[in-house]
C-alpha cells in the first residue's frame, strides 16, 4: 500500500502495521483518548455502519435517479405500468437529499479537513435558502408566489441529493460493475426498443416529444431522459481502465442522444469526447488509440451526415427558423430587462408571471437570486472544472473519480452558458460533488501516508492508522 501511495518500498514494520489496523481499528482514535478497548470497538463499528448505509444509500440513490428514471419512465410511455411515484426525480431526491444531511453531518467531524468547495457549496445552498423565503414573503400574495417557492427549494433537494451521491462515490466492485453494466444494456434495449416500435431511428424522441400523445400522462420529456442517459455514461466510461472503452461509450450515448433529439446533452457529449481526446487521447499509452479514433472519426461523420440531417439536432445550422431557439431568445431578453431593472437583487419568481419562462443559461441565478448568487454559482463552476481540469492535464494516471468530476464540471459549464437554467440542471451539484471526493481521496491517501511515516519512525507511538473515529 505504501508503495502505491508513495512510490518507495514500505518496511515490513509499515506493512504488517497497516495490514492489522486496516481491519481492526478503523475510524477511531488513541485508547487514551475514548477509554475502555470495548467502547473504540463498539464506536468502530457504529462509525463503519454509519459509512455502510451512507455509502449505500448513494450508490441506491444514483440507480434510481438516473437509470431508474430512464427504465421508469419507459415503462409509463409504453403502458406498462402507471406513474405511481409521479416524475420520481422530485420524489426520490428529497429522500436522498433528507440522508445526506447525516453525510454532511458527518463531514463536520472528518478529520481530513473540510474542502473549501463543500464549505462554499453549503454557504451557497444556505443563502438560496434564505433568499428564497425572505424573497417570497416580500412577494406573498401574488399568483406566482407559491409556484416560485416550492420551485426554488426543489431545486435545493435536488442538488442536496446529487452532490450527496457525487461526494460518496467509489470505485465499484466486480458485482457493482455489473449492475451498472446492465443498467446501460437495458437502456440502450430501451432505444432500440422505441426505434422497433415506432419504425424510426428517431423512435425515441418521437415516445419523448413534447408534442408526443404521451407528454400528458406523466412521463418525463427527452430532456429529462437525456440527462440521465448523459450521467450514467459518464459514470460508468469513468470507470473503466482502458481509454477505448471510455469511448466507446460516449460514442453510444452520442448515438442515443441523437435518436432521442436532446440537443443540448448531445453537442455536449461530443465536445467531452473531443476534449478527452485531446486531453488524453495522443499520451503515450493511449497514443495508438488517439489515431484510429480519429481516423475512423471521418468516414463515420460523412456517413452519418445523412442521418442527422433528418434529426431536431440539424436544428442548428437554421436557428432563425427554429421556434425553440426564437422561444429562448425572447425569454433572454426579458432576463436581461430584469437585470437592468433591479441588478442586485433581480425578480426573484418573475419567470412564473410572464409566459416568456426564466433564461435558458446561467443568467438564470442572477435574475431569480441577485447579482451575487450569480457570482457564487459561476465561481463554484470555474473554480470546480479549474481544479478537475488540472488533474486529468496534468496526472499520469487520473484517478476515475477526478475523470468523471472533470467530464460533470465541463458538462455543467457548457449547458450553463448555452442551455439549461440554474433550476433545471443537476450536473453542477453533481459535479462539485465529485470534485470533492477526489480531493476528499487524496487528502486520506496523504493522511495516511504521513501516519505510516509516523508509526515506523516513532517507537512507542500508537499503530492506529485510521481517522479519528468520524464518519467521512
Amino acid at each position: 500500500m505504501e508503495e502505491i501511495l508513495t512510490g518507495t518500498s514500505p518496511s515490513t514494520k509499515a506493512k504488517s502495521l497497516f495490514q492489522v489496523n486496516a481491519r481492526t481499528s478503523l475510524n477511531f482514535p488513541d485508547q487514551g483518548q475514548l477509554g475502555p478497548a470495548p467502547a473504540r470497538e463498539r464506536g468502530a463499528l457504529m462509525s463503519l455502519s454509519v459509512n455502510r448505509s451512507l455509502d449505500i444509500s448513494a450508490a441506491f440513490g444514483f440507480l434510481v435517479l438516473f437509470p431508474g428514471f430512464v427504465a421508469y419512465h419507459f415503462a409509463i410511455i409504453a403502458g406498462w405500468m402507471p406513474a405511481f411515484a409521479g416524475g420520481l426525480f422530485g420524489s426520490a431526491s428529497l429522500v436522498v437529499a433528507a440522508v445526506s444531511l447525516i453525510h454532511f453531518a458527518g463531514r463536520l467531524q472528518g478529520p481530513y479537513g473540510y474542502p473549501v468547495l463543500e464549505i462554499a457549496f453549503v454557504i451557497f445552498c444556505a443563502y438560496l435558502a434564505v433568499w428564497t423565503v425572505v424573497a417570497s414573503a416580500l412577494i406573498a400574495g401574488r399568483s406566482y408566489a407559491e409556484p416560485s417557492l416550492l420551485e426554488s427549494f426543489a431545486t435545493l433537494s435536488i442538488w442536496l441529493a446529487v452532490f450527496f451521491v457525487g461526494t460518496r462515490f467509489s470505485v465499484p466492485t466486480p458485482a457493482g460493475r455489473m449492475i451498472l453494466w446492465a443498467a446501460a444494456v437495458t437502456i440502450v434495449a430501451l432505444f432500440a426498443f422505441a426505434m422497433y416500435s415506432k419504425n424510426s431511428f428517431i423512435g425515441p424522441f418521437i415516445m419523448f416529444g413534447e408534442d408526443s400523445d404521451t407528454a400528458a400522462e406523466g412521463a418525463s420529456t427527452y430532456q429529462g431522459i437525456g440527462r440521465s442517459v448523459l450521467v450514467t455514461a459518464i459514470v460508468i466510461g469513468s470507470i473503466q481502465t482502458r481509454f477505448w472503452k471510455q469511448m466507446l461509450v460516449l460514442a453510444a450515448t452520442v448515438v442515443c442522444l441523437l435518436a432521442l433529439g436532446s440537443r443540448a446533452h448531445l453537442f455536449v457529449a461530443i465536445l467531452v469526447m473531443i476534449s478527452l481526446v485531446v486531453l488524453q487521447g495522443f499520451r503515450r499509452r493511449n497514443r495508438g488509440t488517439g489515431i484510429v479514433l480519429v481516423i475512423v472519426a471521418i468516414p463515420v461523420i460523412y456517413l452519418a451526415a445523412d442521418i442527422f440531417l433528418n434529426t431536431r439536432a440539424a436544428e442548428i445550422f437554421d436557428l432563425g427558423g427554429s421556434t425553440s431557439w426564437q422561444s429562448r431568445l425572447a425569454a433572454q431578453d426579458r432576463a436581461f430587462q430584469v437585470i437592468t431593472e433591479s441588478p442586485f437583487f433581480g425578480s426573484f419568481g418573475y419567470h412564473n408571471a410572464v409566459s416568456a419562462g426564466y433564461a435558458h443559461n446561467i443568467l438564470s441565478a442572477w435574475t431569480e437570486f441577485g447579482a451575487l448568487a450569480f457570482g457564487l454559482y459561476a465561481g463554484l463552476m470555474l473554480y470546480a472544472l479549474s481544479v478537475s481540469l488540472k488533474r486529468v492535464m496534468f496526472e499520469t494516471r487520473c484517478s476515475p473519480t477526478w475523470l468523471m468530476a472533470f467530464q460533470f464540471n465541463l458538462t455543467a459549464m457548457l449547458l450553463a452558458v448555452a442551455s439549461e437554467p440554474l433550476f433545471a440542471s443537476v450536473f453542477p451539484a453533481l459535479g462539485w460533488g465529485c470534485t470533492v471526493n477526489a480531493l476528499r481521496e487524496e487528502r486520506r491517501a496523504e493522511w495516511l501516508r504521513h501516519r505510516i511515516y509516523d508509526s515506523v519512525l516513532t517507537p512507542g507511538a500508537s499503530q492506529d492508522l485510521s481517522p479519528d473515529g468520524k464518519f467521512s
